[in-house]
């Protein structure tokens, strides 16, 4: 492997991967003021008022709504990884792969293990945000016996948990994306990722 692919997936993985986690850790353990950590304080005062006000089937809808957009994007992924399989020439022939791609077998790769992570995530999300529909009808009582704190903390600490896989799901089939670009050229992709990665930082994250 040649030393500009290598630069090149090592930037794709800091930036998909090491900003984004280390974003998570920061918002979500340090206390820092970031637009989603002042998110995450309006979704607990939103939790605390369903429970004491008793409207827990708004919050159902309302969960479900987000729980259909997650499940189109997820089927989105699905839907490119089929498409990538069928350029590359892989329905059965998975062990040929890489003779099948020859020179664009590793940003093929790169699209098809980033896709396979965005569902891997939408998976959790779904996971965390199917609970909360189940768990608000719950009395307060029995959820702080299954939490060991107040009910709206946990109930905001599972939103908050799915959430967190939400966006990385969708910004993985983003990233997938932009992964296109390094088929014309890896400085072009490698300036596209460390872009796009900006932009989610300043205009969205910060």
């Amino acid at each position: 492997m040649d030393p500009r692919t290598l630069f090149a997936l090592a930037v794709y993985i800091a930036c998909l991967f090491g900003y984004h986690y280390f974003y998570f850790f920061v918002t979500e353990f340090t206390g820092r003021d970031t637009k989603r950590n002042r998110m995450q304080n309006c979704i607990g005062t939103w939790f605390e008022n369903v429970i004491n006000e008793g409207d827990h089937l708004l919050c159902v809808h309302q969960i479900r709504n987000l729980i259909m957009a997650l499940t189109f994007q997820a089927t989105t992924a699905i839907v490119l990884l089929g498409i990538l399989f069928g350029f590359a020439g892989m329905v059965g022939a998975i062990p040929e792969f890489p003779i099948i791609v020859d020179h664009m077998e590793i940003p093929v790769w790169a699209m098809v293990l980033t896709l396979i992570f965005s569902v891997l995530n939408f998976l959790l999300a779904l996971r965390n945000f199917t609970k909360i529909t189940f768990l608000i009808r719950s009395s307060p009582e029995s959820l702080e016996s299954l939490a060991g704190e107040p009910p709206s903390c946990y109930l905001q600490r599972l939103f908050v948990n799915g959430n967190r896989s939400y966006t990385m799901g969708q910004r993985s089939i983003l990233y997938s994306m932009v992964v296109l670009t390094w088929l014309l050229n890896p400085w072009i992709f490698i300036i596209t990722t460390i872009a796009v990665t900006l932009v989610f930082a300043y205009k969205h994250d910060i």
